[in-house]
C-alpha cells in the first residue's frame, strides 16, 4: 500500500520548475534593433514606448551561431511574461526574409526556426499594433537554443505533475502519482548540468513517465479537444482591427499546423472567413486547404454569432441561410452546428429554425454565467414554441481562477490536465455520456492554442490512471457520436426519459 508523504507535491514542484531551467541552452538578444519614426533610429531593447490603437515597425537581423547546430532554434518576442489579455496588449506579425511567418502575443511568444532559417544571416521586420490600452510597453527579442531532450521531458514531467494537481483537486489514485513523480525527483541529477550524467538522469526520469501510462487500455473518461479562437467582430475594437485579429490568429494557427500534424482547429462566423478572402487572399486559399484536408473545420451556421434576444425571427433565418450558403459553396461544407458560445440570451424560435434549415445541433456556454443558480443540465433536446427540438450541448471547460462560481465555464479553454480533468467533472452528465467537448485556445484575438497546449494533447491521447484520454478532435464526430448514443440510450430504455433526451422547454 502506497503511503501520502507530507509536502512531497511542494519537493516535488520545486524540481519541476529546477528542470524548466535548463530548457533554454544558448540565449542571445537580437542586434541591433531599428525603430521607424520619420526615419529609422536605434532601438535599445526594453525601452518603453507606444500609444493606443497605433501601429509600429522595427527591423533588424541575425544568425544562428554555428555552434548552436543540432538544437531547435526559436526566435522569442515578448513585451510581458505575466499578462494574458490580448485585447490591451501589442499584437505582432513576424517577417523572416520578407515572408510573413507568424503572429506574436502575450500567450504565443515564440517562433519556431525552420532549418532554412538557421544556416544563414536572416532579415527581421516586425509590424506591431499596440492595442486599445494607452500604456507604454517594453520590448524584448531574444534568439534561443533549446536543449530537445530536456525540452521533450519537461513536457513530460509537466504532464504528469499537473495530473496529480488535477487528482488532488478532483479525486483519484494521488499516491500513484506521488510515488512515481517522487521517483522521478530522485532521479534527475542537476549537479553538472548537459554533462553525461545529467544526460544519463533525464533518460531514467523519461522511462518513469512512461510507465505511467496505461498500454492497451480502453479509457473510461474521454474528451474530445478542438483547437478554437472565438473572436468578436463588434466589441471593444473597429472592424478592421476585428479583420486583422483574424488575420494574425489564422497565420498562428497554419504555423503551428505545420509543426504539430495532430492539430486540428474550429472557426465559425462566413463574415470573417469572407473577409480573409478579400484582404488576404494567400491566407484565405491556405486556409481552404486545410479544410480540404480535414484539419480545419468550418461550421456555426450562422454568418456573424449573432445576438439572439433583440433580433427578429427574419433576421435569425437570413443569419442562417447567408451563413449555410457561404459554407457551402466556397467550403463545400452543409453547416450541421449553431456555435453560438459568446451570447447571453436566446429566441424561444430558435429550436424552430435550426429543425427546418437542417440544423440540428446547437452548442453554447453563457448560460453557465448565471448570477445565481446552475442550469440542470449540460445536454439535453431543446424544445421550442412549435414542439421543435434541437439537441443542444454546454461546453463546460472550467476556467481556474477566473470566476468564483464552481459552475462558471468557458470557450477559451485551456488544454491541460487540469483543465481537463476538472472540466469531465464539471460535466453533468456523466452517468449518460462518457465524453465532454473542449474548444481550447485563447480567444479574442489571442491566436487560438498555444505550443504547450499541443504538447499536452500529444500526451493526454495516450491514458493515465484516473484521467481522461483525449480521444476526438473534430466538434461534428462528437455531436454525431452523442446522437448515435442517445438513440442507443433510447432504444435501451424504451422510454422518452432517459437524462439525455431531458426536454428544456423555453
Amino acid at each position: 500500500m502506497r503511503v501520502m508523504q507530507p509536502y512531497e507535491f511542494e519537493r516535488i514542484r520545486k524540481i519541476f520548475y529546477k528542470l524548466k531551467q535548463y530548457r533554454v541552452r544558448y540565449q542571445q538578444p537580437i542586434d541591433p534593433l531599428f525603430f521607424k519614426q520619420e526615419d529609422w533610429v536605434p532601438y535599445e531593447q526594453g525601452s518603453y514606448f507606444g500609444e493606443k490603437n497605433t501601429y509600429y515597425q522595427l527591423k533588424g537581423s541575425f544568425q544562428v551561431p554555428a555552434d548552436w547546430v543540432g538544437n531547435p532554434c526559436v526566435l522569442q518576442v515578448y513585451s510581458s511574461l505575466s499578462e494574458w489579455d490580448n485585447t490591451t496588449n501589442p499584437q505582432i506579425k513576424i517577417y523572416l526574409d520578407d515572408t510573413y511567418v507568424q503572429a506574436i502575443d502575450v500567450n504565443h511568444r515564440e517562433v519556431t526556426l525552420a532549418e532554412g532559417y538557421q544556416q544563414k544571416a536572416v532579415k527581421l521586420k516586425i509590424d506591431l499594433f499596440s492595442g486599445r490600452s494607452d500604456k507604454p510597453f517594453p520590448l524584448h527579442i531574444n534568439l534561443l537554443a533549446l536543449d530537445p531532450v530536456v525540452n521533450e521531458l519537461w513536457f513530460d514531467f509537466y504532464t504528469l505533475f499537473d495530473s496529480w494537481r488535477a487528482i488532488r483537486a478532483f479525486g483519484g489514485d494521488e499516491a500513484f502519482y506521488q510515488q512515481v513523480l517522487g521517483q522521478v525527483a530522485n532521479v534527475l541529477d542537476f549537479r553538472t548540468p548537459y554533462s553525461a550524467a545529467f544526460y544519463e538522469s533525464l533518460a531514467k526520469a523519461k522511462q518513469l513517465l512512461a510507465s505511467c501510462y496505461l498500454p492497451a487500455h480502453t479509457p473510461k473518461q474521454k474528451v474530445t479537444a478542438v483547437g478554437h479562437t472565438h473572436i468578436d467582430l463588434a466589441w471593444l475594437w473597429t472592424a478592421q482591427q476585428a479583420i486583422e485579429k483574424g488575420e494574425r490568429s489564422f497565420q498562428t494557427v497554419l504555423k503551428l499546423m505545420e509543426e504539430y500534424p495532430d492539430y486540428t482547429f474550429f472557426q465559425s462566423q462566413p463574415q470573417l472567413y469572407l473577409s480573409m478572402k478579400t484582404h488576404y487572399p494567400e491566407l484565405y486559399a491556405a486556409i481552404k486547404e486545410k479544410v480540404r484536408e480535414g484539419r480545419w473545420e468550418v461550421d456555426g451556421a450562422m454568418w456573424v454569432e449573432a445576438d439572439c434576444n433583440l433580433t427578429s425571427g427574419e433576421s435569425l433565418v437570413r443569419q442562417i441561410l447567408y451563413g449555410k450558403r457561404f459554407m457551402k459553396e466556397e467550403f463545400q461544407v452543409d453547416s450541421r452546428i449553431l456555435w453560438l458560445p459568446d451570447v447571453f440570451g436566446y429566441s424561444a424560435a430558435l429550436p424552430q429554425i435550426l429543425r427546418k434549415t437542417n440544423t440540428p445541433y446547437f452548442m453554447t456556454t453563457k448560460l453557465s454565467w448565471n448570477q445565481f443558480n446552475q442550469i440542470p443540465y449540460d445536454s439535453f433536446y431543446w424544445q421550442g414554441i412549435d414542439g421543435s427540438r434541437v439537441l443542444t450541448h454546454f461546453i463546460t471547460t472550467i476556467s481556474e481562477g477566473y470566476s468564483p462560481r464552481d459552475y462558471y465555464t468557458t470557450y477559451n479553454g485551456l488544454l491541460d490536465p487540469y483543465t481537463i480533468k476538472g472540466s469531465f467533472e464539471r460535466y453533468q452528465q456523466k452517468d449518460q455520456h462518457d465524453e465532454i467537448l473542449i474548444a481550447y485556445g485563447y480567444g479574442d484575438g489571442g491566436g487560438g492554442p498555444t505550443k504547450e497546449m499541443l504538447e499536452v494533447q500529444k500526451r493526454l491521447q495516450k491514458t493515465l490512471p484516473d484521467m481522461p484520454t483525449i480521444t476526438g478532435n473534430h466538434v461534428g464526430a462528437f455531436l454525431i457520436d452523442w446522437q448515435i448514443l442517445l438513440r442507443k440510450n433510447l432504444a435501451q430504455s424504451g422510454t422518452a426519459n432517459c437524462t439525455l433526451n431531458t426536454i428544456v422547454e423555453h
